[in-house]
């Protein structure tokens, strides 16, 4: 078994890192043996990139999504929306043991996960048939798993950020089948007759972002962080704010910034109220493929065209992976710090999950186009 000892580290700066201030504290985290997915028919796991994803008392899944199974996207390969919805028994000790693979009602990636006390609840997302507006309650049985349709989003979404606090669902940003979104809906799977609610606009438009819940001085906030904006034939929008929502006064309030713009990255609250973010997109990579799609796009010249196709597939067959470092948004604070980085190349498009002490961090992709097989598991060795 690969231990791997990463110890976050907070220390007390005279000076602060960007934007990122400093707090004395220390969190270790031991890395295990990462799970390898399984294979497909040809033997090779290749992962998958926005997972249906979560946990279900101490039943773990993880499905769907989405790859690249013949070729990579410059080799002319087509990206792939998978079926397949993989169980796990979650140990004590927090050991992932494969046990059955099952099918999804439906091919869907890019959708939002939650976890609760009711099952698994998968909303939005996208897949061979365009964006979908469905949303799915898996449970569980002895055999297998449930599965039953609630209420409808009113409008389809992927790449949504989403969380939940107990039994009542977020759904934040996300793109449409005409472009970026800011609109904001709640769920309440203890009483599903209302649908779901309408809440006040985000103060951006964004996809990509994260939004997690906690809690400062008894009373509920959702923190929506990062995130980007498709902009037509222009390069995206890539966003370092971080925006607090209170749910008893229904309004929004700007924090401090993320010490980079940053999207696609993962989040989970821990048990101390501290938020803690993982990897994600930088898009120094991202907005060079974007300026040469749109040079691809309005270049006329075909010996310069094919120049441009070549260079863009350059970049993202060397693209270098995402960013590494952790960073903590702590309890009754507003700016963000950085706290170490992961030993293994961090994926974006995927869900972080909290579960009895461990971190689960399923597949996702790691560069462009590629996939990471694993799931990564991670323990806490001090109880947050």
């Amino acid at each position: 078994m690969r231990l791997l000892y990463l110890p976050i580290i907070l220390m007390i700066l005279q000076t602060p890192v960007g934007s990122c201030r400093s707090n004395a504290k220390l969190v270790e985290i031991e890395w295990k043996e990462p799970v390898t997915l399984p294979a497909y028919q040809d033997g090779n796991s290749i992962g998958i990139a926005g997972p249906v994803t979560g946990i279900i008392d101490d039943l773990f899944l993880v499905g769907g999504g989405a790859n690249f199974p013949q070729k990579l996207p410059w080799e002319g390969g087509k990206k792939q929306y998978q079926e397949e919805l993989h169980l796990y028994q979650l140990t004590e000790g927090g050991d992932c043991i494969y046990w059955k693979t099952i099918r999804l009602p439906e091919l869907t990636s890019y959708g939002c996960s939650y976890s609760t006390s009711k099952g698994l609840v998968l909303a939005g997302g996208e897949g061979a048939n365009g964006i979908s507006s469905a949303v799915w309650l898996l449970g569980k049985t002895h055999t297998g798993i449930t599965v039953k349709a609630l209420p409808e989003l009113p409008i389809p979404l992927t790449n949504a950020a989403g969380t939940a606090i107990q039994n009542q669902l977020f759904i934040a940003g996300g793109e449409t089948s005409t472009g970026m979104n800011n609109r904001f809906f709640s769920f309440s799977l203890n009483d599903p007759s209302q649908g779901w609610l309408e809440l006040p606009s985000l103060p951006y438009a964004v996809s990509h972002a994260v939004l997690q819940a906690r809690s400062v001085n008894g009373r509920q906030e959702l923190i929506l962080a990062g995130g980007r904006a498709r902009n037509g034939t222009d390069t995206s929008q890539l966003y370092a704010e971080t925006w607090a929502y209170s749910l008893d006064h229904r309004t929004w309030k700007k924090l401090g910034k993320l010490p980079y713009a940053l999207a696609a990255a993962q989040a989970i609250k821990m048990k101390d109220e501290n938020i803690l973010l993982l990897g994600g997109d930088d898009g120094s990579t991202f907005t060079q493929v974007e300026k040469l799609l749109g040079a691809i796009q309005h270049e006329r010249d075909s010996t310069k065209r094919v120049e441009l196709i070549h260079k863009k597939n350059e970049l993202q067959r060397n693209h270098p992976g995402f960013r590494k470092e952790l960073l903590v948004l702590p309890a009754h604070e507003s700016q963000w710090q950085f706290a170490g980085s992961v030993p293994f190349d961090a994926p974006v498009t995927t869900i972080l999950i909290w579960w009895n002490n461990n971190l689960l961090l399923p597949s996702g992709e790691i560069r462009a186009g590629i996939r990471s097989p694993y799931i990564q598991i991670g323990q806490l060795n001090r109880s947050r």
